[in-house]
């Protein structure tokens, strides 16, 4: 009751003398974060803990008047690798990453290959050393000869599944290589066969499994979640071992012609992160910012749109109204995202 009367207090003080129109939806994602933040109780302190509950539950978002240009310009987040909001972002941020340094690579005529290295079911006992071995027989496999004579750069991505039939755990390896056009009529090209045997010596194991798959689908398995929700939150017990095993670990790495294009990329941070804040409330049902630069001059922001978890309700809700003079100045400047966290704590503040 106290909540929900602060945050009347807060629309209040913030919707007075404005018309204001109001509505309230269901996203189902937030009982993947309830379930989430009650699954970390064991593994975070108390502060990361009220960022998790309040991940994603105040954004703020601005829109043209036909609502043609809009763009979100604050938005909670607890930047945890498990949040299932945090993690679709994050899954966004690598696909982008992803994208351009493939795309940088065959605009220097390399051609993809595309592997997943297996190995056999873990416990969860041994899931963590099992990881750990990967990422060493991944680097005495880069170094043996037969790939280093080919290999131009390459992306890797270690993930984990879980199976609920037999209670193990499945670690692998995407393994993206870039190779020369010559490379496929040349005496060093190496068959699917070729590959496993490397991969079982390099893991010093007997019993290995490689697919050569199509390389189009490499950016979509690269960019996807390294440990599924709907499996690391079955239960307690499977959390706590992919906690263990995956937290504080670098899931992908670059080697090669790729180190070079991830630096491109990271000097357009910035630009990059405008387009990912923009993306942020896509789970909640609300737009990508869609205007280009023509229309960026035209049409001005003159609607702020606040959406809000209401934990009583167990919905969000969302209210728009018209801004101030002060507000249309500022949103349409070239501090508006600047204002909008400020404005947005501000609300967050009054709240309270």
């Amino acid at each position: 009751m106290q909540d929900n009367l602060a945050r009347q207090k807060g629309r209040e003080m913030f919707s007075k003398g404005k018309p204001v129109t109001r509505s309230s939806f269901y996203d189902p994602h937030r009982e993947k974060q309830n379930l989430f933040a009650e699954r970390m109780k064991g593994h975070a302190s108390p502060a990361m803990l009220a960022a998790i509950k309040s991940c994603h539950s105040q954004v703020v978002k601005v829109s043209s008047e036909d609502e043609s240009r809009s763009k979100v310009v604050s938005v909670e987040t607890c930047g945890n690798r498990f949040c299932p909001y945090c993690q679709a972002r994050k899954a966004r941020r690598d696909a982008d990453e992803i994208a351009y340094v493939m795309g940088h690579a065959k605009n220097r005529g390399l051609k993809v290959i595309f592997l997943t290295l297996t190995i056999p079911n873990v416990s969860g006992t041994e899931a963590s050393s099992a990881v750990d071995k990967i990422n060493k027989a991944l680097k005495r496999l880069l170094a043996r000869k037969a790939f280093k004579r080919v290999v131009k750069g390459t992306i890797r991505k270690i993930e984990m599944t879980y199976n609920e039939d037999t209670g193990l755990f499945h670690p692998h390896v995407h393994l993206v290589i870039f190779v020369a056009r010559s490379y496929f009529r040349s005496k060093f090209y190496l068959h699917t066969e070729q590959f496993a045997d490397l991969w079982a010596k390099a893991m010093r194991l007997d019993q290995v499994v490689v697919h050569v798959e199509a390389a189009d689908k490499a950016e979509k398995e690269l960019a996807k979640y390294a440990a599924k929700s709907i499996s690391y939150l079955s239960s307690q017990k499977v959390f706590d071992v992919f906690y263990q095993v995956l937290k504080g670990r670098q899931l992908i790495t670059f080697s090669g012609v790729c180190k070079g294009a991830v630096k491109d990329y990271k000097a357009e941070a910035v630009a990059i992160d405008e387009v990912e804040q923009e993306k942020g409330i896509q789970a909640m049902g609300c737009n990508r910012d869609s205007d280009n630069d023509n229309h960026f001059e035209k049409v001005p922001f003159t609607k702020i749109t606040t959406t809000i978890w209401n934990p009583i309700t167990e919905c969000y809700d969302t209210e728009t109204r018209e801004m101030t003079p002060f507000e249309r100045r500022q949103f349409n400047s070239d501090n508006s995202r600047r204002f909008g966290r400020y404005w947005s704590k501000k609300l967050k503040k009054k709240k309270g």
